[in-house]
């Protein structure tokens, strides 16, 4: 493994600026069986974002109806430079005995906007650590290789939450 400096912390950990997940609007009701949210997900200087959970999805706000079961859910959005937050409005059937508030363990990831080398190269200051490691890799591929590999390195965020 790469050593790391012992005072780093990472970016995308700091509160209120990290890559986040929470629930919203977040109603459960245990007569009916079911757990209505809002899944919000905040991702400040990342792209093409990904979340995926298991859970029976009864309702949500995407274009399709959800299957008609407990099953694994993987949710892409693609979104503009400068947008950082979006949304997807869920109902769950709480049935699980291991599992009856409906807890949700999502996971995530996300491309770093500016840490995509070699097409962020002009402004690799602006991609930290991300872009210095990129930059040593790809000059020790190009030596190996004898210039024989084109790299494409791109810097990815992840990460699972309980909501």
């Amino acid at each position: 493994p790469l050593p790391v400096d012992p005072g780093y912390v990472s970016p995308w950990t700091i509160p209120g600026q990290g890559f986040s997940i929470s629930a919203v609007n977040d109603v459960k009701d245990l007569l009916v069986g079911t757990r209505s949210l809002t899944l919000q997900i905040n991702h400040p200087g990342l792209i093409w974002t990904v979340v995926a959970f298991d859970a029976h999805v009864l309702r949500w706000n995407l274009d399709d109806n959800p299957p008609d079961e407990y099953a694994r859910h993987r949710v892409k959005e693609a979104s503009f430079y400068g947008k950082d937050t979006w949304t997807i409005d869920l109902v769950l059937k709480l049935d699980d005995a291991d599992n009856p508030d409906g807890t949700l363990l999502v996971n995530f990831v996300g491309l770093e906007e500016k840490g995509m080398w070699p097409g962020k190269k002009s402004i690799k200051e602006e991609g930290g650590v991300t872009m210095r490691l990129f930059e040593q890799f790809d000059a020790w591929i190009e030596k190996e290789s004898e210039g024989t590999v084109d790299a494409m390195l791109l810097g990815c965020v992840a990460g699972v939450v309980r909501i």
